[in-house]
């Protein structure tokens, strides 16, 4: 499981293109998200969850649905998260 440090505050996360869920309807409310469209239905949605900072991949369909699940492929994760690894925001979890 990958999360963002302790130390980090999260506004910075929008410097990378992460929205607040409250300001987007792709993204959960209490967490902050990016989305990366698959095709004309689905979504790739990468939620970083306020309280835990935890990070999670999210697959979605386009269209607002509560037809969402989390995507557990930590390779498909860490390359659209290799952006936040690399400025050294982000920590590998047990």
């Amino acid at each position: 499981m990958y999360r963002i440090k302790d130390k980090v505050d999260l506004k910075e996360l929008e410097k990378y293109g992460y929205l607040l869920g409250e300001n987007t309807t792709n993204v959960a409310y209490n967490h902050y998200g990016k989305f990366f469209e698959l095709d004309n239905n689905f979504l790739d949605i990468v939620e970083i969850d306020k309280k835990t900072r935890e990070i999670e991949l999210i697959k979605s369909l386009k269209k607002i649905s509560p037809n969402r699940f989390v995507y557990d492929n930590d390779k498909l994760l860490i390359n659209y998260i290799q952006d936040l690894i690399d400025a050294g925001l982000v920590e590998k979890v047990d």
